[in-house]
């Protein structure tokens, strides 16, 4: 995770053939959140900004992160990190990871003699 950004909530689960990261991202515009995979880890950045110039002396109180934020996770072994999509609707960002099938991770090896 970035330093000085908040931790994106997030939840992560799988079906039959995707893995799913979903998290609800308020207050965001979709051109402030990236997703990106390096090395078998998906990253999720982004900003939210606060509409209002208000200084933190002027909160009675404050619940709501404003600023960076991000989230990485390790992708499993079967996850195809080159079938990746990402949605942004009602303000929740979904990714779906394509698995790897079975039958694409069986390798057959020549026997020489």
């Amino acid at each position: 995770e970035e330093e000085n950004s908040a931790r994106l909530a997030t939840d992560f689960f799988e079906d039959d053939e995707n893995f799913y990261l979903v998290a609800p991202i308020a207050g965001v515009d979709v051109d402030n959140v990236s997703v990106t995979v390096s090395d078998d880890v998906l990253t999720v950045k982004g900003e939210r900004h606060f509409e209002k110039e208000i200084t933190k002396v002027n909160f009675i109180s404050q619940e709501c992160y404003w600023g960076e934020f991000s989230r990485s996770v390790v992708l499993p072994e079967d996850a195809d990190p080159r079938k990746v999509q990402a949605t942004f609707k009602n303000n929740v960002l979904t990714i779906k990871i394509a698995k790897i099938p079975q039958k694409e991770k069986k390798i057959k090896i020549q026997i020489d003699d």
